[in-house]
This record gives C-alpha cells, structure tokens and sequence, in this order.
C-alpha cells in the first residue's frame, strides 16, 4: 500500500501504522524488518508531517542501528529511510542527526555497499546545510577520508553525492575547512575538474574556492597541485555556473602571489583577472 499514490500513504500513516512499523524495526524479525523500513521510506516520500510522525515515532535510533545489519539489503532500506528523514525540515535533520545516525552513516560510506554508500553521502550532506554544528559533528565522526576516497568511484552519482558533502563541509568555519585539506582533499578535487562529470565539476571548483579562501597555505597548495590548468580550460565551459567557479577559483589561485598570477596568465587565465 505504501508503494501507492500519495493518497494511499497518507491514508496509511493516518490509520496509525507508523508507531507499530518503527516498533518493528526493533523487532530482529529479519524480512519483516526490512519490510518496515521499506514502508516508513515510502510513506515519507514528499510528506514533511509524515516524516516528523515518523521522527517523533522514534525511528531514528532503530534505522541507525540497521547499519550495521550482515543483510545489505536491509542496510539500503534504512539508510533510504534515513536519507528521505533528512531531506526534510531543519527538525528532522537535526533529530536524525541527534539520533546518533552521523556515525553510522560515516561507517558505511567505507562499506562498499553501492547504493547504500551514495545514499549516505546524500544523507550526510543533507545534515550538514545550514547547521556548523552538523558540519563539526560529521568532520569529527572521520568522514572526510571515506568521502575523499569516494571521489575515484566509478559510479558517478556515488561521486557527486561525495563531492557535495565535501562541498558542504568547506562552507563552514574554518576548523572544517581545514579538515578536508588535511584529510586529503584537494589533490582529488583537483583532478576531479577535468573528468568532465557535470555538477561534480562545479561542486569540485566551489570547494576548492572555499578552501582557499583567507588560507595562502591552501592557495599554495591547491596551486601546486595543478589546479590552475583545468580551471583555465573551465572558463570556455558551456555551463555558467562551471565558468563563473572556475573563475572565482582563479581569482583566489592568483591573490597575494605574483608568482601564481603568472601562472595563470601564462595558462591563459589572465580574463579571470580581469586582464586582456
């Protein structure tokens, strides 16, 4: 009934099925438990009061504990179900997150489990907008390491829910920031500028910027990783938002150097800088 219109969802959540679902997900009753966590994901799917029922239910804790189950399938149920919760108010993600799910979540992005780990970088980003707080929990939780090997995947959508937590991460205070460049970041946010992967381009060059930004170490050292010709060969980018990024990324590669305003004059770069 859950896999139904929106209207046989709410019908289901409304008849009361939501507390003795969430029960269920305590339960260790195998199938059954996976079942539940499959209910309460489709039964959230575009309802913010579904989602706070289910939040006020208590299923936070269960869904976490789930993702450490030996049954993957019953680790992708959950961490969909976890996901969906945090696509929702700032309530809810604060619950999910005050659950105890941010651990779990950073522990399974090392799984392997596929799908499973690109919806946990989703949910893990979801977290993190709007919240320092989050940001801080998730970095000392040891999440940038997984999300930065992340960034090799072959399964693009893997890598662009990976960048965008990076990215997330990098729009927060300062201590946050410098975890992602010490936890390896920058060399595969560099090379991810000329994969040619869309959004996980731009994301890249935004988190780069972020980096650098009131940091001449990282300048340096996001410079030195040859970040400066792939944001050149960006700024003919069809996609707007490529060009406008790579263009910011450059403008922070060349302040206070001029030996690495050089660089990228000498790359082609120098219209970034306002040059002709």
């Amino acid at each position: 009934m859950t896999a139904g219109s929106e209207a046989v969802r709410r019908a289901v959540a409304d008849g009361g099925a939501i507390g003795p679902l969430v029960r269920l997900l305590s339960s260790g009753r195998g199938e059954a438990v996976s079942s539940a966590a499959v209910a309460l994901h489709n039964m959230m799917v575009g309802s913010e009061a579904v989602r706070r029922a289910v939040a006020d239910a208590g299923a936070v804790g269960p869904l976490a504990r789930l993702l450490s189950s030996t049954d993957a399938e019953t680790v992708e149920h959950a961490v969909s179900a976890l996901r969906n919760m945090t696509t929702g108010s700032e309530a809810v993600a604060r619950a999910v997150a005050d659950g105890g799910a941010i651990g779990p979540l950073v522990r399974l992005l090392s799984s392997g489990r596929g799908k499973a780990v690109s919806s946990a970088a989703v949910a893990l980003h979801n977290m993190m907008v709007g919240s320092e707080a989050r940001k801080q929990a998730v970095a000392d939780a040891g999440a940038v390491g997984p999300l930065v090997r992340l960034l090799s995947s072959t399964d693009a959508e893997t890598v662009e829910h990976a960048v965008s937590a990076l990215h997330s991460m990098t729009t927060g205070s300062e201590a946050v920031t410098r975890a992602v460049a010490d936890g390896g970041a920058i060399g595969p946010l560099v090379r991810l500028l000329s994969s040619g992967r869309g959004e996980a381009v731009s994301s890249a060059a935004e988190a780069l910027h972020n980096m650098m930004v009131g940091s001449e170490v990282r300048r340096q050292a996001i410079a030195d990783a040859g970040a400066i010709g792939p944001l050149v060969g960006m700024l003919g980018s069809p996609a707007a938002d490529a060009a406008r990024y790579a263009a910011a990324c450059l403008r922070q590669v060349a302040a206070n150097s001029d030996a690495r305003r050089s660089a990228v004059r000498r790359a082609g770069g120098g219209r970034a800088l306002g040059e002709q």
